[in-house]
């Protein structure tokens, strides 16, 4: 027996039981053991080889290669990393309807999925439908890194889960959130202002009609006429019905929101009316918790962690100041280029 094989199969075997010792996917290990195999000491090969007709060992060859190509790319986007596309103007100026960009999935620990559907490549043949969160089923694979404030994450939408979002993250499990003339603050402490950030301005004129632009924070910097323009501020005693709890008691607004408690995992909180109309979707959606047996004051510990996303054009970005927070189990990845 020539004594490369032998090598590369050795390695390969390490890193597959790695695999399976991170993932517990029994399975995928089997398949990807039979397909170092076939690469490298091809016993399984010469035992098939040897039972298969010589007028379709040729057939059989293409099949294998096809459906190994198919795997090994279903594979890379479930577990390392994946491409996705921006469809929306959300992140201007940070990035455009159009863009594509390369998630990375195994740094911060792949979403093992739940169905068929949710497989990358194969999900596209399933029909387009929302999926019912199972708490049995959710896996999330251990990552080396943790998510950060201000890192830029795609993840499921909570309101229609078939549906991919990109987003920066800026409020954290456990954080204390708040919005004060659209700048975002965490635990009483104004968040920095990035250079793509872009708000709508008005300008100060004796005109009827004011016009109004949409600048980032690096554009405005280099306008000579910037005194000229004010930034347009929705302040609380507005509507706020379209707003992320969706009460008229809270006031809330797209630039002056909070202050919102982000739950973590092991977080116990008092449900009084305020925290339990804040509480209550992700409560019935993603604790699962029956609506009929939550009542007033009890305490409550979350069993999952939560993110507040909001996208980078500030005013003009459908995040979870309108459709609420993200649980950790969404989160498909973190956006590490794009172009």
């Amino acid at each position: 027996m020539k004594k490369w094989p032998v090598i590369f199969f050795t390695l390969g075997f390490l890193g597959i039981l790695l695999f399976y010792l991170w993932s517990h996917l029994l399975w995928i290990s089997l398949v990807l053991l039979v397909s170092l195999d076939f690469f490298t000491l091809k016993w399984l090969g010469s035992m098939i080889a040897k039972r298969v007709p010589q007028k379709f060992k040729q057939v059989s060859c293409y099949v294998y290669y096809l459906l190994l190509i198919i795997g090994s790319a279903i594979f890379i986007r479930t577990f390392i990393i994946d491409i996705y596309y921006v469809p929306s103007s959300s992140m201007e100026r940070t990035l455009f309807p159009g863009d594509y960009v390369l998630v990375n999935k195994f740094a911060y620990g792949a979403v093992v999925p739940q169905s068929l559907r949710e497989v990358p490549v194969l999900g596209s043949f399933f029909k387009n439908q929302n999926m019912t969160f199972v708490p049995q089923k959710n896996r999330v694979l251990t990552g080396y890194k943790k998510y950060n404030r201000e890192d830029i994450v795609v993840f499921k939408s909570v309101l229609k889960n078939n549906k991919l979002l990109i987003k920066r993250i800026v409020g954290l499990p456990g954080d204390t959130l708040s919005i004060v003339d659209g700048i975002v603050h965490a635990n009483d402490t104004a968040l920095k202002e990035l250079p793509g950030y872009t708000y709508f301005y008005r300008e100060n004129s004796n005109n009827t009609i004011k016009r109004t632009f949409d600048y980032s924070n690096a554009e405005l910097d280099t306008l000579k006429s910037k005194h000229n323009l004010e930034r347009i501020i929705s302040k609380k005693n507005e509507n706020s019905s379209n707003v992320f709890p969706f009460t008229d008691e809270n006031r809330w607004t797209r630039d002056n929101y909070g202050p919102l408690v982000i739950p973590k995992k092991g977080l116990t909180v008092k449900l009084t009316k305020e925290p339990l109309e804040c509480y209550k979707t992700i409560l019935i959606n993603f604790e699962k918790v029956e609506f009929s047996q939550i009542s007033k004051n009890q305490s409550y510990t979350f069993k999952h962690n939560y993110y507040f996303m909001m996208g980078d054009n500030r005013q003009n970005s459908q995040d979870s100041r309108f459709f609420g927070l993200v649980p950790s189990f969404f989160i498909q990845g973190k956006m590490c280029i794009s172009f």
